[in-house]
């Protein structure tokens, strides 16, 4: 039998109220309603059995996994290759209405759907983020069997992840934040 997965968009940070791109800024704190949230979802898995926390080690899901944590007991395993896609440092913290007319996201818009190991400067590629991902996804099917692993992470994260694990493409629709999406792979990665 395969291990049950709970992955968990963080709760909402500073940014996402403001729609401002987070990418990896390091000051992006959970809002009070973001904190609300993360209590939310730790009560939602009290009966889920969660035997291992897994978190993404940016701001906004390193609180989210803390709160988590304390109420279930847990320690936290952190993994830069749960971060969020860094697409540009640049558009860090940039409105949406700021970044989205810059030359170098209409470029990268343009070409990265043609050529997935584009990049920007100081920025990552969609091949590289979805290596390292899959990569994780691999690691927990190697490293444990019949285990429930919550995973604190990002909405792009989350959509890797769950296409990793069930082997097939997902609509790419808004994961709201604090949602939980529960998967149990029929095969390992």
């Amino acid at each position: 039998m395969n291990n049950c997965y709970f992955i968990i968009r963080h709760g909402e940070s500073v940014l996402n109220e403001k729609k401002c791109h987070q990418g990896w800024i390091p000051n992006n704190p959970l809002t009070e309603k973001g904190k609300l949230q993360a209590k939310e979802v730790a009560i939602k898995l009290e009966d889920q059995k969660i035997e291992l926390l897994y978190a993404s080690p940016l701001l906004r899901t390193k609180q989210t996994a803390k709160i988590i944590a304390n109420h279930l007991h847990l320690p936290i395993i952190f993994s830069s290759n749960i971060k969020d896609f860094r697409r540009c440092k640049k558009h860090e913290g940039l409105h949406i209405s700021q970044y989205s007319v810059l030359p170098d996201y209409l470029l990268w818009k343009e070409k990265q759907k043609k050529d997935p190991s584009f990049c920007l400067p100081e920025g990552e590629s969609l091949e590289y983020f979805n290596k390292r991902v899959v990569n994780f996804a691999k690691k927990l099917d190697r490293q444990f069997q019949n285990k429930n692993i919550a995973v604190v992470t990002h909405e792009g994260v989350a959509y890797y992840l769950i296409q990793c694990w069930q082997k097939k493409a997902v609509e790419l629709e808004s994961l709201g934040n604090a949602q939980i999406i529960k998967i149990i792979p029929q095969n390992k990665v």
